[in-house]
């Protein structure tokens, strides 16, 4: 076997091209914040969207203990940019994705 291919959509794209599957810590983002749900949209390989599902909105010291919690769980993410909305849509599969990447990582070289 050369190579097992598994899950590919929705996995983070790290600077060096590789995807993984980030460990969010939900448990820990909930008891930080009022976060009721959300959802992690990678955009750049730097820039993460939060996407919030809130019951107010977050302090100061909230974003930034949020912000320090996901950089260590994504060390390439350097701009965290929240956004607060009314419900998370699902896939048109109807799944609840917690967390998408935008980022195409680059094609191999032969």
């Amino acid at each position: 076997i050369t190579r097992i291919v598994g899950r590919q959509r929705n996995m983070m794209v790290g600077p060096n091209g590789i995807r993984f599957r980030p460990s969010l810590g939900w448990r820990h983002l909930k008891l930080m914040a009022p976060i009721v749900q959300g959802q992690f949209v990678q955009q750049t390989i730097q820039k993460l969207e939060a996407r919030l599902v809130v019951e107010r909105p977050l302090t100061e010291s909230e974003m930034v203990r949020v912000r320090q919690h996901l950089r260590e769980r994504m060390p390439n993410i350097t701009d965290i940019v929240f956004t607060y909305v009314g419900e998370i849509e699902r896939s048109e599969s109807g799944k609840f994705e917690d967390f998408m990447s935008l980022v195409r990582p680059p094609e191999p070289s032969a």
